[in-house]
């Protein structure tokens, strides 16, 4: 997060919204054909980790869209 901060700044702004996720459980068998993806969406993930309105095990989930997308941000 030092990195991050140092070169993007105190905010962090995300250039895309919309994400391409495999959905679980699809996603973990390589062995297979892969699921068909599905639309995501930053800001919805954002808003439902600020309401915290479902299981924390989702919530870790939609954590993980963000830091993936703010991951990217130094590619």
């Amino acid at each position: 997060m030092t990195h991050i901060e140092s070169t993007q700044g105190d905010q962090v702004t995300l250039p895309e919204d919309y994400f391409d996720p495999l959905p679980a459980p699809g996603l973990y068998n390589v062995l297979e054909d892969a699921p068909d993806p599905t639309i995501g969406q930053l800001t919805e993930s954002l808003d439902s980790l600020r309401r915290g309105d479902d299981t924390i095990t989702y919530e870790l989930v939609w954590l993980g869209d963000v830091l993936k997308a703010v991951g990217h941000l130094t590619i």
